[in-house]
């Protein structure tokens, strides 16, 4: 298969997924088990096998919630709009990451009004921020934010010679926390 024939095939199953997302459910819910037998995980696949590939991306798709249906809600994610597809899409097709400038100058620059936008959004008037890949990690940044703020020499000189640090949490609390405060 050619590199567009392969675009085209994802493409449509992508858009497909997308028509399918206010159907009657919103999971086609199949046991772990029965997935790995439908999706046959196990056997190797040689290089260039883009059929299997393509089923597995339709399976994915297939199985996958559908996070734009009327009935899913979840605390964490509701479905893509359109604009953050696109930056998936596009973002994912550069294939790089914002940790540099000389990376990823475009991305850097972006990232940058975002953070400020949403601290003008708050009212912070020397707000800074940083991007996340998930609450786990938002949580690790805040406690380290607060043990700095807590102990300002922690940052530059380690945390030997400083007094205990305590953090108080609901035992309702995301499990994050307690992986951040060993951290």
């Amino acid at each position: 298969m050619e590199q567009q024939e392969i675009l085209d095939a994802v493409n449509n199953l992508i858009i497909e997924h997308l028509k399918s997302q206010s159907g009657d459910r919103f999971l086609k819910y199949r046991e772990p088990d029965e997935l790995n037998d439908l999706l046959d995980i196990d056997n190797s696949v040689s290089s260039g096998d883009w059929s299997k590939i393509l089923f597995w991306i339709e399976k994915y798709l297939e199985y996958s919630v559908k996070t734009n249906h009327p009935g899913f809600l979840n605390r964490m994610w509701a479905g893509a709009n359109l604009p953050s597809l696109l930056g998936e899409i596009v973002v994912a097709a550069a294939n790089t990451s914002s940790c540099t400038f000389e990376s990823a100058p475009v991305s850097t620059v972006l990232e940058k009004y975002m953070l400020q936008e949403m601290v003008d959004l708050v009212g912070f008037e020397q707000g800074e921020g940083q991007m996340t890949t998930g609450s786990s990690n938002a949580n690790m940044l805040a406690m380290m934010a607060a043990r700095n703020e807590c102990l300002s020499s922690a940052k530059s000189q380690g945390m030997r010679e400083q007094p205990k640090v305590y953090a108080f949490t609901s035992e309702d609390a995301h499990y994050s926390l307690e992986k951040a405060a060993n951290i």
